[in-house]
């Protein structure tokens, strides 16, 4: 299966988009004029902008490493964190059922996350349920 490459539009791209008509009928009139400053800024813009894409160029092809709740709740690189990782990629994605339980998890746990983000004790809670599922499935340390 091949990933779909996205394309990023840079901001001032997009703001062009957004012309005002008066903006529209005296560019015409008079032709597109900038000032220095706008050029510089542009370029700025552009420059930044690339940088950024680079970024999630470099990003977007490593491993998944999405795992949101035990990412909250472990920390993004602890052991159990990475365990769950490695049993999605090597168990759940291999069945069809087991890929339509991650792809409906990577819809609920966002929300889970914003919730119990700033509750410790909600945290808490949510940090055993997720090791008894851990222990269920014999996932990781």
């Amino acid at each position: 299966m091949t990933r779909k490459r996205r394309v990023h539009v840079p901001a001032a791209e997009l703001a062009r988009l957004g012309y005002c008509e008066t903006k529209l009928v005296l560019d015409r009139r008079h032709g597109q004029r900038t000032t220095r400053a706008q050029r510089e800024a542009q370029l700025r813009g552009d420059r930044e902008h690339t940088q950024y894409a680079a970024l999630v160029e470099r990003h977007h092809n490593l491993p998944d490493r999405r795992c949101f709740i035990a990412s909250c709740v472990y920390g993004p690189d602890d052991p159990r964190t990475e365990a769950l990782r490695a049993w999605r990629d090597q168990v759940a994605s291999k069945i069809w059922l087991g890929r339509l339980a991650v792809a409906f998890y990577y819809r609920l746990s966002p929300g889970v996350v914003a919730r119990i983000e700033h509750r410790p004790w909600l945290r808490s809670v949510v940090r055993g349920m997720t090791d008894l599922v851990r222990r269920a499935m014999r996932v990781g340390p």
